[in-house]
C-alpha cells in the first residue's frame, strides 16, 4: 500500500509567505480606496453627524419647552380650581414657589382687565406682561414662545413662555413664565467637533430666538436669512429660498454656504414642536473634514493593526496545527478508555467497508455488558474502565482482517464482522464470552461478565449506518440469556421492528382506551364437575378498540408488564369486578366468588393493597367474594416477601390463589410455608402428548396434595370430556376450560350462572384514582 508523502514544513512556510503577501496587497489596496473615497465619506458623514446632533438637541429643547408648558397648564388649572376666597394670595405664593423650583425668573397670570398675579412685583414686568398677553390673543395658540427680550430695566435677556387661560371656552387671561435666555442657550451652545460647531434657534422668518456665543457664530446678526443675503454665498442645492419653503412646511434639511472672509459651512435645520421655531446646527466644513480625516486615518491604522494581529494569529494557528496534528488525530480517532478506534473512525471505516462490498457480506453487532453499573459501584470507575479496555482488547484479538470493533458509549460496543452462519456466529459469541471470563479460572472469588449481543445482517445497502445500528440495538434489547450461558444474542428480523411499532401504537392509545372504557372484563366460569354447576369465575380483560375489533390479552398484557401500565389495568379490572358483584347482590341473587389476576409490578409498592381495600369498601363487597391470583413464578423470586404479601391479602379479607401451578419447577417444600386458599393447576398438564397414566398420576397427586393442605384445587385449560371425566374421578374441586365455556361477557355469564342477565344493573360510582 502506498503512503502519502508527508507535507513538509518548507512548503508550509512558502504557502504562508505567499498568503501573507497577498493579504498585505489586499490591505494596501483597501487603504488606497479608503483614501480615495474620503471626500465623499466626509461630506456624507458630516451631514449625518449634524443631523444626529440636531435631532438630539431639538429633542432636549422640545422636552424642556413641553415641561414648561405643562407646568403653566397645571398652574392655570390649579388657579381655576381654587376657591375664590384668598385665591390670589395663595396663587401668588404658589407661583413664587414654582418659579424658584423650576428656575424661572418669574411666573405670572395676567387677566383681560389688566390685573395680574406674579411671583414678583408685577409692576416691574407690566410692559412684558401686557405685550405677552397681546401676543397670546393675537396668536390664538395653546402655547407660544417669544424671541429674546430685554427685561424692564434692560439689564437681562429672557424668553417668555405663555399659554392662554380658558374658563368656559373663553380666554380670561394668560399664564406666562420668563426664563433667562441662558437656560436654553446652555442647551443650544453645546459645542461639537472640538468647539467648532454650534447651534441657534430661529423662527420661520429667520429671526434669532436664541443665539450662540460660539467663536464661529455671528454675534451682531438678528436674522439668519438677512445675514446670508448680505454676507453669504450658497454653495449647494437647495438655495435659501428653498430652505425657507421647507421651513414653512415644517420640514428638515441642510444647506452649504460661505460668509465673507470665512470658511464654507454646512447647516442642518430641524423644526421644534412649539411656536414655529427651528434649530439650526452649523459646522465649518474644514473642521468636519479634519475630524473625518482623523477618523479615517485612525480607522486605517486600526485596520492595519487588526490585520497584523490576524496575520500573527494565522501564523500561530498554522504552527500550532502542525505541532499538534498528531495529537488532534489521536483525540478524534482514538477512544480514551480502550485506546482503540473511536466511534467516529469506526463509522467512517464501517461505512466504507459496507458500501464497497456486495450485500450480505457483513453482520453488524451491538454488544452490551450486562449490569456493568455494579462493577463501577463495587470496584470504582477506574476498575470499570479497565474492564472496558479488557473486553475491547479480547474481542479485537479474535477479529479477522477487515473486521472492526469500537466502544460506542459507556458499556456499549459496536462490532462489524464478515457474515457467518448463525451457528458459526453463536460459536463466535461463545468464544468471546469464554475468553473474556477466562480470568476467573485462577481466582478464588469469581466475578463473571455477562454479554448481550444483537445482530443484523447488512443485506440492504439502502439503509444508513444509523438505521443498521438501530436494528442491531432492537435485537440486543430482546436478547434473553440461555440457562447456563454467560451471553445472550438475538438475530434481527423485521418482526422486531414491527413489534416495536405495534408497542408504540399501544402505548400511545392505552391511557385514552382506559379512560374511554375500551377495556372490557370477561368472565370464564369455574365449574364444580360433580354437579356441573357454576361455583366461581376468573375475571379476564379484553381490549375492544375504537375500530370495533378485539385485541387479545397476549397482544398487550406482556407489554403492559414491561412499561408498568399493568398496575392501572389490574385496578381497573378489580373495580369493574367489584361493581359487577355489587350489581348481583343488589339484584337479589347469591353472588359467586370471582378471582382477579395481580401482576408482580404491584409488589414494588408495599402499600398496594390499600387501593384494593378502598375499592372493595367503596362497593361494599365482602372479601370472601374476591380472590387474588399470584402466578407461580412470583413465588420463586422472593419467597419470604411473597409470604408476607399473602398474609396481608388475608388480613385485608381477600382470598389468595397460586396460579399456573406446575408451569415451572414447583417446589413441594415451598407449599409448606405458603398458605394460599386455592391451587390452580396449569393448563400445561393437559398439553398434547402428556395424557396417559404417568401424567394422570401427577395430576391426581397434585389434587390430593391440595386436599391434604386444605387448598381448593382448580384445573385450568380443560378442553375434552375425557379430561373432565378424569377430574371428576379424582375429585378435583373446580374445572375451568373450554370444555364448559370460553370467557364470556358479563350478560352471557349471568345467563349461564343465574339463568338471567343482570348486567343492566351494573353502575360505577365515582371512579377510583387509578
Amino acid at each position: 500500500m502506498s503512503r502519502k508523502k508527508p507535507f513538509s514544513y518548507k512548503k508550509q512556510i512558502i504557502f504562508l509567505a505567499v498568503g501573507l503577501l497577498a493579504a498585505g496587497m489586499v490591505v494596501i489596496t483597501m487603504c488606497v480606496q479608503m483614501l480615495g473615497q474620503m471626500t465623499v465619506v466626509t461630506h456624507k458623514e458630516t451631514n449625518r453627524y449634524l443631523s444626529e446632533i440636531s435631532e438630539k438637541t431639538s429633542m432636549t429643547i422640545n422636552i424642556r419647552m413641553e415641561m414648561t408648558f405643562q407646568l403653566l397648564e397645571a398652574l392655570g388649572s390649579s388657579y381655576l380650581a381654587m376657591p375664590e376666597k384668598n385665591r390670589n394670595e395663595v396663587m401668588e405664593r404658589q407661583l413664587k414657589r414654582f418659579a424658584q423650583t423650576y428656575g424661572m425668573s418669574w411666573i405670572s397670570i395676567v387677566f383681560t382687565d389688566g390685573s395680574a398675579l406674579c411671583s414678583e412685583n408685577h409692576s416691574q414686568h407690566a410692559k412684558e406682561l401686557q405685550h405677552t398677553f397681546e401676543e397670546v390673543l393675537k396668536a390664538q395658540n395653546d402655547a407660544i414662545v417669544t424671541r429674546i427680550r430685554k427685561g424692564s430695566d434692560s439689564s437681562y435677556e429672557g424668553i417668555v413662555y405663555a399659554r392662554p387661560l380658558y374658563q368656559n371656552d373663553t380666554i380670561i387671561g394668560a399664564i406666562t413664565a420668563w426664563s433667562a435666555v441662558e437656560t436654553l442657550r446652555d442647551v443650544v451652545s453645546i459645542d461639537t467637533l472640538d468647539g467648532e460647531g454650534y447651534s441657534v434657534i430661529v423662527d420661520r422668518n429667520g429671526d434669532y430666538v436664541v443665539a450662540s456665543s460660539n467663536k464661529n457664530a455671528n454675534h451682531n446678526a438678528t436674522n439668519f436669512f438677512d445675514l446670508i443675503e448680505a454676507y453669504g454665498t450658497v454653495n449647494s442645492d437647495p438655495h435659501v429660498r428653498e430652505m425657507q419653503n421647507s421651513m414653512n412646511r415644517g420640514e428638515s434639511g441642510s444647506l452649504e454656504y460661505t460668509l465673507t472672509q470665512s470658511t464654507p459651512r454646512i447647516l442642518h435645520f430641524t423644526p421644534l414642536e412649539f411656536d414655529e421655531l427651528y434649530l439650526l446646527s452649523i459646522v465649518p466644513i474644514e473642521a468636519a473634514g479634519q475630524t473625518m480625516d482623523n477618523m479615517v486615518y485612525h480607522s486605517i491604522l486600526i485596520v492595519i493593526i487588526v490585520v497584523a494581529m490576524f496575520f500573527l494569529l494565522i501564523v500561530y494557528t498554522l504552527v500550532s496545527s502542525v505541532l499538534s496534528q498528531k495529537k488532534i488525530k489521536h483525540l478524534a480517532f482514538r477512544d480514551p478508555v480502550t485506546g482503540g478506534i473511536s466511534k467516529l473512525l469506526f463509522d467512517m471505516e464501517a461505512e466504507n467497508l459496507i458500501r464497497s462490498a456486495p450485500p450480505g457480506t457483513y453482520r453488524f453487532i451491538a454488544l452490551n455488558i450486562l449490569k456493568f453499573k455494579l462493577i463501577n459501584d463495587n470496584f470504582g470507575q477506574e476498575a470499570g474502565n479497565r474492564v472496558l479496555q479488557y473486553v475491547y482488547d479480547t474481542i479485537a484479538e479474535l477479529l479477522d482482517d477487515g473486521e472492526l470493533i469500537t466502544r460506542a458509549s459507556a458499556d456499549d460496543f459496536y462490532i462489524l464482522v464478515k457474515a457467518k452462519t448463525k451457528k458459526e456466529q453463536e460459536a463466535a459469541f461463545r468464544l468471546y464470552s469464554e475468553r473474556i471470563n477466562s480470568y476467573n479460572f485462577n481466582q478464588g472469588k469469581k466475578y463473571f461478565i455477562n454479554l448481550s449481543f444483537g445482530i443484523v445482517l447488512v443485506d440492504d445497502l439502502n439503509l444508513s449506518l444509523v438505521q443498521i445500528r438501530d436494528r442491531a440495538n432492537i435485537a440486543r434489547k430482546n436478547a434473553k440469556r440461555s440457562y447456563g450461558e454467560l451471553f445472550s444474542f438475538v438475530f434481527y428480523s423485521d418482526m422486531e421492528r414491527q413489534q416495536m411499532i405495534k408497542e408504540k401504537d399501544i402505548e400511545n392509545r392505552m391511557e385514552d382506551a382506559l379512560r374511554e372504557g375500551e377495556f372490557t372484563v370477561f368472565l370464564q366460569p369455574k365449574i364444580e364437575p360433580e354437579h356441573n354447576t357454576v361455583k366461581g369465575a376468573e375475571a379476564l380483560v379484553r381490549w375492544q378498540t375504537r375500530e370495533g375489533g378485539f385485541m387479545m390479552p397476549g397482544d398487550f398484557i406482556p407489554f403492559f408488564e414491561k412499561n408498568g401500565f399493568i398496575v392501572k389495568l389490574d385496578l381497573y379490572v378489580f373495580e369493574s369486578t367489584c361493581a359487577l358483584l355489587r350489581s348481583w347482590m343488589d339484584s337479589g341473587v347469591e353472588p359467586i366468588a370471582i378471582s382477579v389476576n395481580m401482576s408482580r409490578a404491584h409488589l414494588g409498592d408495599p402499600d398496594f393493597l390499600k387501593q384494593y381495600k378502598a375499592i372493595a369498601q367503596k362497593y361494599h363487597v365482602p372479601g370472601a367474594l374476591l380472590e387474588i391470583e399470584l402466578t407461580e413464578s412470583m413465588f420463586f423470586e422472593n419467597v419470604d416477601a411473597l409470604i408476607e404479601v399473602i398474609s396481608k391479602i388475608h388480613e385485608a379479607g381477600f382470598l389468595c390463589a397460586m396460579d399456573d401451578f406446575g408451569s415451572g419447577y414447583s417446589s413441594l417444600s415451598m407449599l409448606t410455608d405458603i398458605h394460599v386458599d386455592s391451587l390452580k393447576l396449569d393448563k400445561a398438564f393437559w398439553k398434547p402428548g402428556r395424557e396417559g397414566d404417568r401424567a394422570h398420576d401427577v395430576i391426581a397427586m397434585a389434587v390430593e396434595l391440595g386436599r391434604r393442605l386444605n387448598m381448593l384445587t382448580v384445573s385450568e385449560g380443560v378442553e375434552t370430556v375425557s379430561q373432565l371425566e378424569f377430574l371428576r374421578k379424582i375429585r378435583c374441586d373446580l374445572v375451568q376450560g373450554y370444555v364448559f365455556s370460553k370467557p364470556l361477557p358479563a350478560p352471557e355469564f349471568e345467563m349461564l350462572a343465574f339463568g338471567r342477565s343482570l348486567s343492566g344493573h351494573v353502575s360505577f360510582e365515582e371512579p377510583s384514582q387509578i
